[in-house]
């Protein structure tokens, strides 16, 4: 699923969700090019299992590798 947010990426709302389903596994990929900001993060159990912030040239790939940005 794809969605937009304002301001920043929903890491407490991803978090209460791997709460209510601690056997699942939520992803979340985010890109902000104005703030030139990208990165992912990995919820289970309400815990983030792993986070890869990127900034600079590697925020153009993401944009268009992962969200199919130009």
């Amino acid at each position: 699923a794809s969605f937009d947010t304002a301001w920043s990426p929903p890491v407490g709302a991803l978090r209460a969700l791997s709460l209510r389903f601690p056997d699942d596994t939520f992803r979340l990929d985010y890109h902000e090019p104005d703030m030139m900001v990208a990165g992912s993060a990995t919820f289970r159990g309400g815990v983030v299992r792993g986070s890869h912030v990127e900034d600079g040239p590697s925020v153009i790939r993401i944009g268009r590798e992962v969200f199919g940005h130009e």
